[in-house]
């Protein structure tokens, strides 16, 4: 009587998942059964198949695995090129916003600079003036002659006779 096997007991004999099993089966075309129970079983010509499958899977995936090594690494190196060239076009752009960043700090002290020597300006414009108003002031109050406090002025001298007479 011929053995018929399920998909888990195919699987767990050549030691891959039952997923690679039903690809397998449907990738190559290999008839297969459905028993009372829905599963897929499978007669020792199509087992043989399946076995031969994985020995031609094992060598092209070896194939297929250095391949697709090969491919990765060309493809990280490529994107380690893109990688250098935004980095560096990254540090150019910081680079210039930096000078930019500078020159407008150097701007601003500019205008500040400017600003201060149009306020000294205009300091001593309002000192020159107020100095002129003062000695426009100064100018225009009458110059006083007199004295203000006079020194008292000595009593005149009364004949000696009169003295002596005004004492009686």
């Amino acid at each position: 009587m011929l053995r018929q096997m399920k998909t888990n007991e195919i699987a767990d004999e050549i030691g891959v998942s039952p997923r690679t099993v039903r690809d397998w089966v449907k990738r190559y075309k290999i008839p297969c059964n459905k028993n009372a129970f829905g599963h897929y079983v499978y007669n020792e010509q199509a087992v043989q198949k399946i076995k031969e499958i994985n020995g031609e899977d094992v060598t092209t995936t070896t194939k297929q695995s250095r391949q697709l090594i090969k491919e990765r690494e060309e493809e990280n190196v490529t994107t380690m090129d893109q990688l250098e060239k935004i980095l560096s076009r990254l540090k150019v752009a910081e680079i210039q916003i930096q000078q930019k960043a500078d020159d407008v700090v150097s701007y601003q002290l500019l205008q500040q600079r400017k600003e201060i020597e149009e306020l000294s300006s205009k300091v001593e414009t309002l000192e020159t003036k107020l100095i002129e108003m003062e000695e426009k002031l100064q100018a225009s109050k009458p110059r006083t002659t007199q004295i203000q406090n006079p020194l008292p002025l000595k009593p005149k001298r009364r004949g000696i006779a009169k003295a002596i007479f005004s004492i009686f």
